[in-house]
């Protein structure tokens, strides 16, 4: 991958993660990157073709990460899922589902197909691991493996959008919550 298209990549993430998708332009890339944004459009034709880009390495990094705590005791994994959403909140940002959900009628209908499928995978990983930590008994929750993981995600999600609005504490209360609760 080229250094341009890359350095366009981790720009748009950024300014999807900490402004929303509809919140910026080809222009707000272009300028810190000192290209036109001509360049941009090179890369990425449309806006559309850029957001499903990231949403592709959100999802290659979350497959590549998963893949290398397979070695790892579930508990563990589990720590380490839980702390892809300490990352976005130490740089302050909201996970890009959290970013682009809110956006989502309005998304081009593939970025709406992407973050489906991000969503899935997501949900897919966690309720496994959830299920077998429950099968080794390291676990231990009253509901289905699933829905465990849809609570889960729901809490990390929203306490990243809490976290901007009310304070640095909110984040780390949900995540030691969401962590004692399995």
């Amino acid at each position: 991958m080229s250094e341009t298209r890359s350095a366009i990549l981790e720009l748009g993430e950024m300014l999807i993660r900490t402004r929303g998708y509809h919140a910026f332009s080809y222009h707000d890339i272009s300028r810190p990157l000192a290209i036109k944004n001509a360049a941009v459009h090179y890369y990425f034709p449309t806006k559309a073709d850029l957001g499903v880009a990231i949403i592709e390495n959100t999802i290659a990094a979350f497959r590549q990460a998963t893949a290398s705590w397979q070695p790892l005791p579930t508990e563990k994994q589990f720590e380490l899922y839980t702390r892809i959403y300490q990352d976005s909140q130490s740089k302050g940002w909201v996970c890009l589902m959290g970013a682009l959900s809110p956006a989502y009628d309005t998304l081009p209908q593939p970025m709406q197909e992407k973050l489906h499928r991000m969503g899935q995978e997501i949900l897919s990983w966690l309720t496994a691991c959830l299920e077998r930590g429950k099968a080794e008994q390291v676990f231990n929750f009253p509901e289905s493996a699933q829905a465990k993981a849809q609570v889960v995600v729901a809490a990390l999600l929203s306490s990243l959008l809490l976290n901007k609005v009310m304070g640095e504490g909110i984040f780390q209360s949900i995540r030691e919550a969401v962590r004692k609760g399995v």
